[in-house]
């Protein structure tokens, strides 16, 4: 590969067991246990990443970087009444696909800096609920906690910005309001 380029990959993974909540099981409602069982189901993550520096200067750019990432989440919700054969179960599954591009650009001797990009994000979330007898392991549909079915939504965002580096003690940043005084 070139001196130009950087070039990181990373997968990151994490599971955790069923999370109990026992702040919810010694919760009384007129007198008697309100649940016999709330908890967490496994929780699992991952996210799997791309990252590209150039630092190769032209006319666009003196460094550009570029991501992309993907990340998986699921996690589900348990609670069954105190003395109740039903407990309530909801699942999400989330996929989130993401593409971040940015660009510096020196200016003037290398103190005023030209910055911009954008990002593009893509989220695709399953909700589902269920009711499942305990005894019988029967099940019926329940309340999703986000609208049931698939909800895609995606967004892209574009920025710039200008930073001036007046001396070793004093920059400006005028996008953010931004004075560094050292």
């Amino acid at each position: 590969m070139s001196p130009d380029i950087d070039l990181v990959l990373a997968n990151h993974y994490s599971r955790l067991s069923d999370v109990p909540r026992y702040d919810r099981l010694i919760q009384y409602k007129s007198g008697k246990l309100r649940y016999g069982d709330w908890y967490y189901g496994p929780q699992v993550w991952m996210m799997n990443n791309i990252h590209l520096t150039l630092d190769k200067k032209n006319i666009l750019f003196d460094e550009a970087r570029l991501t992309a990432a993907h990340q998986s989440y699921m996690e589900s919700r348990h609670d069954r009444s105190f003395g109740k054969d039903f407990i309530n179960e909801q699942t999400e599954n989330l996929m989130i696909f993401s593409l971040n591009m940015d660009f510096d650009r020196s200016l003037k001797n290398d103190k005023n800096l030209l910055y911009y990009g954008l990002e593009i994000v893509f989220n695709n979330i399953k909700s589902a609920a269920q009711t499942r007898n305990i005894t019988t392991s029967l099940t019926s549909p329940a309340g999703s906690r986000y609208p049931n079915g698939d909800n895609k939504y995606s967004n892209l965002s574009l920025y710039a910005g200008y930073k001036n580096n007046f001396s070793g003690n004093f920059t400006l940043i005028p996008d953010s309001g931004i004075i560094v005084l050292r």
